[in-house]
């Protein structure tokens, strides 16, 4: 008997599917879009803060229902309703700290309003409240 040695291959996964490739190049289109309409109607603004843009600034654009999952069967990538322009500050802040920090923010009340339009959005921001105030 002959002694075999085998070697092991490595599958290489991609970091991106090619349908997720195909939503980013659709998240793109739908931000560029968004963002010539909001400057059309003097909307430009963060949508924590308020604070206006100046014309050339290149916002973070911010998913407040997420990523990951569907809206009306529409993937919440590029479900533009819930894509919307930030200041990068804020958006740190909001991944990066407390609730309890953000909810001392000047902003947070007209933030909080502004959800309150939408119950999924404001029910999902008073979960993330309760949960702070649970492990308090």
């Amino acid at each position: 008997m002959q002694n075999r040695t085998f070697k092991r291959v490595k599958k290489v996964i991609p970091l991106r599917s090619f349908k997720r490739r195909l939503l980013e190049d659709e998240y793109i289109q739908v931000k560029k879009e968004k963002e010539i309409r909001l400057k059309e109607s003097n909307q430009w603004k963060c949508y924590f803060s308020n604070e206006k843009f100046d014309i050339d600034d290149k916002p973070d654009w911010h998913h407040l229902a997420g990523r990951q999952g569907t809206h009306n069967d529409v993937p919440l990538l590029i479900y533009e309703p819930y894509i919307v322009p930030v200041k990068r500050k804020y958006h740190r802040m909001w991944h990066d700290r407390p609730i309890d920090v953000i909810a001392k923010q000047y902003w947070f009340d007209r933030f909080k309003e502004k959800l309150s339009n939408d119950e999924f959005l404001f029910n999902k921001l008073c979960l993330k409240l309760s949960k702070q105030k649970a492990s308090i």
